[in-house]
């Protein structure tokens, strides 16, 4: 039957629009479901119910029932051969900000994260400098490229350093502050922080613009 449909598609030229009908009225709740999946793996925001996927769909004109939401959810999950929560420096960097900003009101995370974001997209985009810059601070001669993928591996540092390089970059006033509960949450000495700091700034100002540290 499929075949002869196919056949019959092909005959009139509309093979691709059925293609297109279909994507059509499955891509918004795909879509749903792959914020429902991320939702859930967010520390950051609320988790997207089925009820609330569902009241969404039916507003936008694409009714879907519970049963067929978790359908397309599993779908989804099968699609990505359900490796998904992956540890990554931004779980670490969300993680922390949701707890800076119950540890201290005052601290503008919304603020803060969207700064500490961009601050992390430029460590890995300038990763080779970076490298050499920590081979410097930390001692270590090398420049092996093997030397930065073990940093990088250490996600908590990398966010903790984002966090604070973006403190000091976009919100100066709260440097100190933001610096000294970071140190108290992972237990990461005050001078580490510094230093990885440092490294980020200077690739961010030219070396000579580069300002002093002062906790």
């Amino acid at each position: 039957m499929l075949h002869l449909t196919l056949v019959h598609c092909e005959s009139n030229g509309d093979l691709s629009k059925l293609f297109y009908k279909r994507v059509h009225n499955d891509f918004l709740v795909w879509m749903v479901s792959c914020i429902q999946i991320a939702s859930k793996q967010s520390a950051h925001y609320k988790i997207v119910t089925l009820s609330d996927a569902e009241k969404f769909l039916k507003k936008a004109g694409h009714p879907r029932n519970q049963k067929q939401l978790l359908e397309s959810e599993l779908k989804v999950l099968k699609m990505v051969d359900f490796k998904i929560g992956v540890n990554n420096p931004l779980v670490y960097l969300e993680v922390l900000l949701e707890v800076l900003g119950n540890n201290d009101g005052k601290i503008p995370v919304e603020k803060l994260h969207a700064s500490s974001v961009k601050v992390l997209d430029f460590i890995y985009l300038l990763r080779e400098t970076k490298c050499k810059a920590t081979s410097t601070i930390t001692g270590e001669g090398t420049t092996d490229k093997r030397h930065f993928l073990t940093i990088r591996k250490q996600f908590m540092l990398l966010a903790t350093a984002a966090i604070s390089a973006a403190a000091y970059l976009a919100h100066p006033e709260e440097f100190s502050n933001v610096l000294h509960n970071l140190c108290l949450i992972t237990c990461i000495e005050e001078e580490v922080i510094l230093n990885f700091t440092k490294i980020i700034t200077k690739q961010v100002f030219s070396p000579g613009d580069s300002a002093s540290f002062q906790s």
